[in-house]
């Protein structure tokens, strides 16, 4: 069975990492399931995976918008 890879690239319509088959905004499939996943995966990963975040965040409008709400509204400024 062959893949197109046009199909491999968008998930219901939203524009995903080619590498990671994610939408754009995310880092993980687990935060698409529900708000309160979404919310708790990217607040666990600004702790425990923050070099990855920044660097996605670098590359993505919509982690980058996530990275700076944690940082400055619930961190206060604090980076890991």
């Amino acid at each position: 069975m062959s893949h197109n890879n046009q199909s491999l690239q968008r998930n219901n319509n939203f524009p995903v990492r080619r590498d990671a088959l994610v939408p754009l905004g995310f880092l993980n499939k687990y935060g698409l399931k529900h708000p309160a996943k979404n919310f708790a995966s990217h607040f666990t990963s600004y702790i425990e995976n923050s070099l990855l975040f920044r660097e996605r965040a670098a590359r993505d409008p919509g982690l980058a918008e996530k990275y700076e709400f944690l940082k400055t509204k619930i961190f206060l400024g604090k980076e890991y």
